[in-house]
């Protein structure tokens, strides 16, 4: 009996550090700026900018509703909801008020200037609140209160 228990604990032993080691090699970006690749080589550029959310506000020590760093975010085959009015972009806002939208947008709005970092499938970006899952098929992001979007190909769903 003591043979098994000695056996199984360093299964879980060895299981825990392996899975250490991989949850080390995952990292995640916190760039202000980054482009990535999905199904069908479309491109998705994606930045901080001026989005409609909620966040806490230091001058008044509260969460206040109103323009955050928040993402945008531009991709081939996003539809454009007044065509003659600029380029298709999907944002998303901090917090409870931070909901996704689909906009028009008709020059670049990034409020950085940093270069646009390559993102590889499988690689995760976060800042300000809001998170992103970047894989071969799709682009996830969502925000602390779970609003968000999902980007694949020639397809945008909010949620």
């Amino acid at each position: 009996m003591n043979r098994f228990r000695i056996a199984t604990g360093l299964a879980v032993a060895f299981a825990a550090v392996s899975l250490g080691t991989v949850a080390a090699f995952a990292t995640t970006s916190h760039t202000p700026n980054w482009t990535t690749h999905t199904q069908g080589n479309k491109e998705v550029v994606c930045g901080i900018a001026p989005v409609y959310g909620t966040a806490f506000d230091s001058g008044v020590m509260g969460n206040e509703n109103g323009l955050w760093p928040g993402l945008l975010c531009e991709a081939e085959g996003l539809r454009n909801p007044h065509p003659s009015q600029g380029d298709p972009a999907v944002t998303l806002g901090q917090g409870s008020a931070g909901r996704a939208k689909l906009i028009d947008t008709s020059q670049d709005e990034y409020t950085s200037t940093s270069s646009f970092k390559r993102m590889p499938s499988h690689a995760n970006w976060s800042k300000d609140g809001i998170t992103c899952t970047i894989n071969p098929a799709q682009v996830i992001c969502h925000n602390s209160s779970g609003h968000g979007f999902t980007l694949s190909k020639d397809h945008l769903k909010l949620h």
